[in-house]
C-alpha cells in the first residue's frame, strides 16, 4: 500500500515564510478601496516566493510588508501604507485653465517621491509649469492611509501578537471572522478566528475603521451576526 504524502518544509522555505517583504509600489486611488490588491498578496503568500513578490509589486508609492506565520497552515497577514495623499482640487485646475489628464498622475508621483518644486511638469498641450506651483494651487497633501489585511489566523496568543505588531495603528483594517465566540472550539480546531476575537484585535491594533470577512456558510440564516459580534468587541474595554 502506498504511504500517503506527507508534505516537509524545508528549513529555507520556513525561513520564508518568516521574513517581512517591504516594497516601494504605487497603487492608483481607486485602488485604495478594492481587497482584491490585497487579496492578491495573500494569494502570493501561499505559493510565491519573496523574489517574485518584490518583483510582483514594484509595478505597482506604498510600502507593503506582509508576514506569513506557520501554524499548521499558512497565516497571512499584510500591510499598505501609502506615503502621501494627494488629491487635485478642480477650483485649482479651473482657476488656472489647466485640463484634466495623464499629466496629473505624473505630477502627483512626483510630489510622492519628493521631487525639487522647481521640477518641470509637461502639462498635456506642451506647457510646463513647476511643481512647486502646482502643489500650492491644485494639490491638496496629507498623510498617506494605511490598510492591513489579515486572514486565515489561528486565535493563539503568538498570532495575537504578531498581527497587532504588523497591523499597528491602520486606517482600515480587513481581518476574517469567519466564526461565532460560541463557536470558539469550531474555530480553534479549524485554526481561525471568531468575530469577537477579530474586534478585540482591532482595538489592540488601534484601527480606526474596521470590516470583517470570511464568514462560514453555517450562519446563512443570521448573516448580520458575525460583524455586530467583532464590533462590539471592537468597541468594548475587554482586555485582549
Amino acid at each position: 500500500m502506498r504511504k500517503p504524502h506527507t508534505p516537509v518544509k524545508s528549513a529555507k522555505r520556513a525561513e520564508e515564510q518568516e521574513r517581512t517583504v517591504q516594497s516601494s509600489i504605487s497603487l492608483r486611488p481607486s485602488q485604495w478601496e478594492r481587497l482584491d490588491v490585497l487579496a492578491d498578496l495573500t494569494r502570493w503568500g501561499r505559493s510565491g516566493t519573496v523574489a517574485e513578490a518584490v518583483e510582483l509589486l514594484t509595478e505597482l508609492p506604498v510600502t507593503v510588508t506582509q508576514r506569513l506565520a506557520t501554524l499548521k497552515r499558512t497565516t497571512a497577514a499584510s500591510t499598505l501604507q501609502e506615503r502621501l495623499r494627494v488629491n487635485v482640487r478642480r477650483e485649482g485646475l479651473e482657476r488656472l485653465g489647466l485640463p484634466v489628464g495623464p499629466w496629473l498622475n505624473q505630477a502627483k508621483a512626483a510630489v510622492r517621491s519628493g521631487a525639487p518644486d522647481d521640477t518641470a511638469i509637461r502639462i498635456d498641450g506642451g506647457a510646463t509649469l513647476a511643481l512647486g506651483l502646482l502643489k500650492e494651487a491644485i494639490f491638496r497633501v496629507g498623510k498617506g492611509q494605511r490598510i492591513a489585511y489579515v486572514t486565515d489566523a489561528a486565535g493563539t496568543a503568538d498570532n495575537a501578537a504578531r498581527i497587532v505588531a504588523l497591523a499597528r495603528d491602520p486606517d482600515q483594517l480587513y481581518i476574517e471572522a469567519p466564526f461565532l465566540e460560541a463557536d470558539r472550539a469550531i474555530a480553534d480546531a479549524r485554526r481561525h478566528l471568531t468575530a469577537h476575537q477579530a474586534g478585540l484585535l482591532a482595538r489592540r491594533a488601534g484601527a480606526r475603521r474596521l470590516t470583517t470577512f470570511h464568514y462560514s456558510p453555517r450562519y446563512e440564516a443570521e448573516p448580520d451576526s458575525l460583524r455586530r459580534e467583532a464590533e462590539a468587541a471592537f468597541r468594548s474595554d475587554e482586555r485582549c
